[in-house]
């Protein structure tokens, strides 16, 4: 998806690529911890994206997602 921004007042246009992909996971126990970063990755990769933010959410309410950079 390509996104573009238009600023009338600086008169300028910039176009943003947008990508999402919905990654699913099953775990063995109510408690367990995955590293997914590989599958990030990959996602970055088949987005074709260089630069930007990479937002990695979980989408139910028991789920977390931790970070460390």
């Amino acid at each position: 998806m390509l996104l573009t921004i238009i600023n009338v007042k600086c008169n300028i246009a910039i176009t943003m690529k947008a990508y999402t992909e919905y990654l699913w996971f099953n775990t063995k126990g109510k408690t367990e911890f995955l590293n997914i970063t590989s599958q990030v990755n990959q996602c970055l990769q088949k987005s074709g994206i260089k630069e930007g933010f990479c937002l990695v959410n979980a989408m139910h309410i028991t789920a977390s997602v931790f970070t460390y950079d």
